[in-house]
């Protein structure tokens, strides 16, 4: 996605993400999710993201990449996913960087706009 952000070692962030996309159909799923370089010490976002079967998913993200990846979506009209949590950096600096994933038909996921908002505590 080309969104990420560089967090100081040995800090506690409270960390909010927002990715807007679309799909071409709706059978075409997305997965988002992080990773972290630098050996972060924790991590743990909950994950908020429409999908087709139920309207919204909660995921717990506390490894890179984790998170079920959708096998539809609810609409073709813009979409937005939200992570919510914390990371505790070790001693060194991380990096924290959106990934998205696409499950379900093969189609092309347009990402329209990515934030990361991280506050040391």
């Amino acid at each position: 996605t080309g969104c990420s952000v560089s967090l100081d070692a040995s800090t506690t962030y409270q960390v909010r993400i927002i990715v807007s996309y679309t799909t071409p159909a709706t059978g075409t799923g997305i997965g988002v999710s992080v990773t972290m370089t630098g050996s972060p010490t924790a991590r743990a976002l909950n994950r908020f993201q429409p999908n087709a079967a139920t309207g919204t998913i909660a995921a717990q993200i506390s490894a890179d990449d984790a998170g079920v990846i959708n096998s539809g979506s609810t609409s073709t009209t813009a979409l937005t996913a939200i992570l919510d949590g914390n990371v505790l950096t070790s001693g060194g600096a991380s990096t924290l960087q959106v990934r998205v994933a696409r499950g379900g038909t093969s189609n092309t996921i347009t990402i329209l706009s990515a934030t990361i908002i991280a506050h040391p505590l």
